[in-house]
C-alpha cells in the first residue's frame, strides 16, 4: 500500500491495485478481443464447413438419384427392342460349353450376369461356338451346369445375339452392354 504525502486521513490512501493504468486497460481489451474474435472466426469456419459438407451431400445425392432414373430409361428401352428382337428370333438349342459369372445385374433382383460359351445348333446338325452375356436369377444358375441342351432363340438381324428360351434368363440388356455390341 502506498500512502500518497503525509496525509493521515484514510480516504486519501490509494491502493496500486486501484490504480488502473491506461496501458493495462488496453492490453485486457486487446487480449479479450482477440480471443472473442478467435471464438468468432472458428464458429464461422464450422458452419462454412457444415454448410459446405451439406451441398456437397445434397449435390452427391440428387446426381445418383439423376443417373438412377436417365439409366432405367435406358434399360426399358432396352428391354423393349429385346422382346421385339425376340418375337421374331429363330428357335434352336444350344449346349453350354463354359459359364463365368461376372456379377450382380442392376436390371432384376436376384439376377446375376453371366458370360456363357454357348455350342449353337442351328436347323439340325449345323453348329457353331457362341459367346454372349446373359442375366440369371441367381437361385436357377445351377441350371446352367447341365449337360442337357437348352432352348434358345437366335436373332434375324444378327445372327450372333442368343437369346435364352427359358423363363429364369435372359439376354444382358443393360447399359454396360448395348444389344448391338454383345456379338463383336
Amino acid at each position: 500500500m502506498v500512502v500518497l504525502g503525509s496525509l493521515p486521513s484514510a480516504s486519501l490512501r490509494i491502493h496500486l491495485v486501484d490504480i488502473a493504468f491506461p496501458f493495462q486497460l488496453i492490453d485486457n481489451l486487446q487480449e479479450n478481443f482477440y480471443h472473442k474474435k478467435m471464438e468468432l472466426l472458428q464458429s464461422i469456419s464450422l458452419v462454412i464447413f457444415f454448410v459446405i459438407l451439406g451441398g456437397l451431400i445434397i449435390y452427391l445425392y440428387i446426381r445418383n438419384i439423376h443417373e438412377f432414373y436417365s439409366l432405367q430409361k435406358k434399360d426399358k428401352a432396352a428391354e423393349q427392342e429385346y422382346k421385339k428382337r425376340f418375337a421374331t428370333a429363330k428357335p434352336a438349342q444350344a449346349v453350354i460349353l463354359g459359364v463365368q459369372a461376372k456379377g450382380f445385374s442392376r436390371f432384376g433382383n436376384g439376377m446375376i450376369k453371366v458370360r456363357l460359351k454357348l455350342d449353337v445348333f442351328r436347323n439340325g446338325f449345323q453348329h457353331s461356338i457362341v459367346y454372349t452375356a446373359w442375366i440369371v436369377r441367381w437361385l436357377e444358375f445351377g441350371n446352367l451346369s447341365s449337360p442337357d441342351s437348352i432352348p434358345i432363340r437366335i436373332d434375324e438381324i444378327k445372327p450372333a445375339l442368343i437369346y435364352p428360351d427359358v423363363p429364369w434368363a435372359m439376354l444382358d440388356i443393360t447399359e454396360e452392354q448395348p444389344i448391338d455390341q454383345l456379338s463383336k
